[in-house]
């Protein structure tokens, strides 16, 4: 369906209700000059809004201003319909009101100077021309010319009039023809940008009870400079063509969807798209985020299976995680029973002490109802698969035989199933045998589906013949069976019955406890931590007990985290569930105050510098506060701030809206007076964790003693006090988030006009300034200095010291990691404080007599050949075994290893290692040994073969153990050497102080 013709059918389906006459009544303060609003709004964030309005008409030319549409309007889509109106022109102006622009615009014109004379505080007022306004301002007072403040003394410039061109804020302004006088119904219809609405599901599985229960939530995200208030809403599940003649032949899949469905949905359509319509009217407010519930569903049955998906016909030579997948059905039995909107999937389980932690997430497209449903939540820390080339022989022309051997892992305490798919392989692929019962439908990609119990470490082979790659996989569905979706429908029965008791605002300003889990920077596996802020995220409970009333309030969680986002928060607890959920980025603060009573009165005070006297006059605030304030005075316009007074606004009270910390409000029902406990739980941005280990060698040089540190990070200006402090390792699937706002307040920042005088220059120009760099000021903000004032007094006896307090008891050792899904927790044993803007570090564990193994390492790389003898690397290696001092889940980190050396400890190295199962193996490499080296030289190469002479030498005092990894394909193949993916292992003992030789002979790919 084309635009235009959506357009026109959202128009007429839209019914014109009862207009409203002047302002709103949601309204009172009289800030909106809207009318009746609908906004429909669309998944790309384009909506089309329709202000209907009551508009007084003179006969013939008039000209309308619309002071509240949306600040990024598309002037081309405006359209005004109304009986026996006209359009003749239509401006949007943009042009913003500021004293630097009010000033500019008055260059030729008259304005009134009031001076105080400094010593009886009397005013007298004089007219003035404005001549120019480059650097500062020049005045024509009767027949002199003179500088604006060049005495230095205060002056205040009282404007005349606003230039008609200036606004506070964007305005449309219409010229209409009217055929008659009187008060005209109108409808004012556009579209805009940066309004638009997105589906969030939150889905709570149990893995017990093979169930889980899901919410889906409409977000609504309005950027456009403008509230729309008490508006009609409609979302539209689609998006229309916006010209271009774009097809849809490049749009991607989200690859949630195993199956589609095929039964009907029970939602409202227009065409092929599906309408969602809020059940009440609503505020959605600029800067806001707002939530809407439109899905509840509970116990629909899911499970939890593992999926490897290897690309061509290749190696790894290190085990790789399969992806944790969750399955489900949106069947109308034995499903969720609806069609689902586009939108993220975010996936909970509870932990061992019943608190919800985030496993992953992942989008969906939009999915009509009986779609079998395949959700990638992330990797398994503890399941692993590694795939290996065998052997690839040549069986003439461009057919090959290749022999590939999957080696799968568990180190979970339960068997696993793991659907494994083969991909590269081409339509006349044959599989001559298997070790699996796998298949290949359509002859792309072979699957299987290996059984593994726990603790296994196996190995399954499969020998397709195969001459390209090009494929993709499938997940097979399944059947299920469960619950339905509830749906409640409300009949208006008669006009007199009453709507529920609107109960107010109850304010909850802290929690009484709170559990924060941390998780890492998606993709950060090493490097420091950001300190400004942190690319993590943060999984927080709270527990709050609140007094709610009878029927409808509105709860506002104030304190919450900062980078809090409110698509992904749950709430537990209430009576009757939540409505809707609102989170405002609008903090109260000087600038946000200046903003809310944009067209409102206050009160302006100014003090006499000399005398003390205090005056104060009424005035509206007509802009800011970007730019500067300009106030409306009895006398005309000033500029706030540029007199060179002492003044200040007062104001009425503190709106209700702006809120002293990052908040989130609900809106909810309760059909008594009760006291309930919440669980509010959300996810927020702003947080980060990284391990640090620390291992000590011993003497002997076989073990270590191995200590890691947890170093956590908020970076928000919320602080959490006695938190239960948890991390979370493991790499769940977290969708990349475009930028949102952070919860906004700061100064008022009070600009005026060109204030250079006679006497003064630009200051840059007489004292350039230096600026301090990044890192010298990240370091003075770590310096303490302690003083002491000095005495002159002689033989001062010393205090006597108090004697010490008792050493506070040794903290509890850390309790090993839980699994939650397919990742692994971390507990803080004690609960702690999570400052905000502060760095936290606490002990993650403890292992002492670790076995290490230390070796020399290389790799056989393009470069070598000429027989150069370079440094090979010192490796320690760690077998993650119980048997060997470890067995436990080791998070990705960086490490630093010290050795005793003349009783000293001195540092060896420092590594990163990425996540490590129970029975991997881990690998530091520390540095490069000047003793110990390798040299490579061809010594001969023909069509079929090269080769190789590997030389090692050591220059210590003692044998060295030395592992190569040889990339080549050697023949004849060695039946004594390790075989890591396409690599050879040679692993041999070089005497000290000796060296040592080996060839071997390459077969060269035809």
């Amino acid at each position: 369906m084309k635009a235009a013709h959506l357009l026109s059918l959202l128009l007429t389906a839209l019914p014109a209700s009862a207009l409203a006459q002047g302002q709103s009544a949601a309204d009172p303060t009289g800030a909106t000059a809207q009318g009746d609003v609908a906004v429909t709004i669309y998944n790309g964030g384009q909506s089309l809004v329709q202000d209907d309005r009551q508009l007084p008409m003179t006969a013939g030319r008039n000209r309308i201003e619309f002071p509240d549409v949306s600040a990024r309007i598309r002037p081309e889509t405006v359209n005004l319909s109304g009986p026996g109106l006209a359009i003749v022109e239509q401006n949007f102006d943009y042009d913003l009101l500021s004293p630097d622009k009010l000033m500019d615009k008055a260059v030729g014109q008259e304005v009134t100077l009031v001076r105080t004379n400094p010593a009886t505080g009397a005013e007298t007022r004089e007219r003035a021309k404005i001549l120019a306004a480059n650097g500062g301002i020049v005045l024509q007072i009767g027949t002199r010319i003179e500088v604006l403040r060049d005495d230095g003394l205060p002056v205040r410039v009282v404007f005349d009039r606003v230039p008609a061109n200036l606004r506070a804020r964007p305005t449309l302004s219409v010229t209409v023809q009217a055929d008659r006088a009187g008060t005209v119904p109108a409808r004012l219809s556009y579209l805009t940008p940066n309004l638009g609405w997105t589906a969030d599901y939150v889905a709570l599985f149990d893995a017990a009870k093979g169930a889980m229960d899901m919410q889906g939530w409409v977000t609504l995200t309005n950027n456009t400079g403008t509230t729309f208030t008490n508006a009609k809403t409609i979302l539209v599940a689609g998006n229309p063509a916006n010209g271009g003649g774009r097809s849809n032949w490049w749009q991607g899949s989200s690859g949630a969807i195993d199956q589609a469905g095929t039964e009907s949905g029970p939602r409202e359509r227009l065409g092929d798209y599906y309408l969602y319509p809020l059940a009440a009217r609503t505020t959605i407010a600029n800067a806001q985020q707002k939530q809407v519930s439109f899905l509840d569903v509970k116990g629909a049955p899911a499970r939890a299976t593992y999926e490897y998906v290897n690309g061509w016909l290749g190696s790894s030579a290190e085990p790789m995680s399969a992806s944790s997948v969750l399955k489900f059905s949106t069947s109308k039995d034995g499903g969720l029973g609806d069609q689902l909107p586009a939108g993220t999937i975010r996936v909970y389980m509870r932990d061992a002490r019943g608190n919800p932690q985030f496993i992953g997430e992942n989008s969906i497209d939009h999915t009509p109802m009986g779609s079998s449903m395949a959700l990638r939540t992330g990797e398994a820390f503890d399941v692993k698969v590694r795939p290996t080339v065998e052997q690839r022989t040549k069986k003439g022309g461009s057919r090959w035989e290749t022999r590939m051997r999957y080696t799968l892992t568990n180190a979970r305490p339960e068997a696993v199933t793991i659907d494994l798919a083969q991909q590269g392989l081409w339509g006349d692929t044959r599989v001559t045998a298997q070790s699996l019962g796998g298949q290949s439908p359509g002859g792309k990609v072979w699957r299987a589906n290996a059984s593994r119990p726990t603790g296994w470490n196996g190995a399954s082979r499969c020998p397709p013949t195969a001459r390209w790659i090009s494929a993709s996989p499938s997940i097979r569905a399944t059947d299920r069976s469960g619950a339905r979706v509830s749906r409640l429908l409300i009949f208006f029965l008669f006009w007199a019955i009453a709507l529920p008791v609107q109960a107010g605002t109850v304010v909850s300003p802290r929690a009484d406890s709170v559990s924060v889990t941390v998780y890492r920077a998606p993709g950060r596996a090493k490097g420091p931590i950001s300190r400004n802020w942190p690319g993590g995220y943060a999984l927080v409970t709270e527990i709050r007990d609140v007094d709610l009333p009878q029927g409808e309030s509105t709860i506002r969680f104030e304190g919450v985290a900062e980078g809090l986002m409110p698509e992904t928060a749950i709430l537990a607890g209430m009576p009757h569930g939540v409505r809707e959920k609102n989170r405002d980025a609008r903090l109260l603060s000087p600038a946000g105050l200046v903003d809310a009573y944009l067209k409102r009165s206050v009160t302006l005070r100014r003090t006499d510098r000399k005398t003390g006297k205090v005056t104060e006059q009424e005035a509206i605030i007509s802009a800011g506060p970007m730019g500067g304030v300009i106030v409306q005075t009895a006398q005309g316009y000033e500029a706030l701030g540029c007199s060179g007074f002492p003044e200040r606004m007062l104001y009425p009270r503190a709106p209700a809206d702006l809120s002293p910390r990052p908040t989130l409000s609900v809106i909810a029902s309760s059909d008594r007076p009760t006291r309930a406990r919440l669980e509010l739980t959300y996810l927020a941005e702003g947080f980060d964790w990284a391990a640090n280990y620390v291992a000590d060698m011993e003497e002997d040089g076989k073990t270590l003693d191995l200590m890691a540190w947890l170093t956590v990070a908020n970076g928000g200006v919320t602080g959490f006090a006695d938190a239960q402090l948890n991390v979370i390792a493991g790499q769940p699937n977290k969708q990349r988030r475009g930028v949102r706002p952070r919860p906004t307040g700061g100064p008022l920042r009070l600009q005026c006009w060109p204030m250079d005088i006679t006497s003064t220059h630009p200051a840059w120009e007489l004292f350039p300034v230096q600026q301090a760099e990044p890192m010298m000021m990240d370091g003075a903000q770590e310096i303490m200095v302690t003083a002491q004032r000095s005495t002159n007094r002689l033989f001062v006896p010393m205090p006597v010291a108090a004697p010490p307090p008792p050493p506070p008891p040794p903290p509890p050792p850390p309790p090993p990691p839980e699994d939650v899904g397919d990742l692994k927790l971390y507990r803080v044993p004690v609960t702690v404080d999570v400052a905000a803007k502060a760095q936290k570090q606490v002990a993650l564990l403890r292992q002492s007599d670790v076995k290490v193994e230390r070796l020399y390492a290389a790799t056989i790389g393009y470069g070598d050949g000429t027989g150069d003898m370079r440094p090979m690397t010192l490796r320690l290696r760690l077998q993650n075994r119980k048997e060997d001092g470890l067995g436990l889940a080791m998070p990705s980190g960086q490490i630093a290893v010290f050795e005793p050396i003349a009783g000293m400890r001195l540092l060896a190295g420092e590594a990163d290692i990425g996540d490590k199962a129970e029975g991997e193996r881990v690998d530091y490499d520390l540095t490069a040994s000047p003793d110990v080296r390798i040299g490579a030289r061809t010594t001969a190469q023909s069509r079929k073969s090269r080769d190789w002479i590997l030389t090692l030498s050591n220059a210590r005092s003692f044998p060295i153990l030395a592992e190569v990894t040889i990339p080549h394909d050697i023949s004849p193949r060695p039946k004594d050497m390790e075989r890591r993916g396409n690599d050879w292992i040679w692993r041999v003992t070089v005497p000290a102080n000796d060296k040592i030789a080996w060839s071997y002979r390459e077969a060269l790919r035809q």
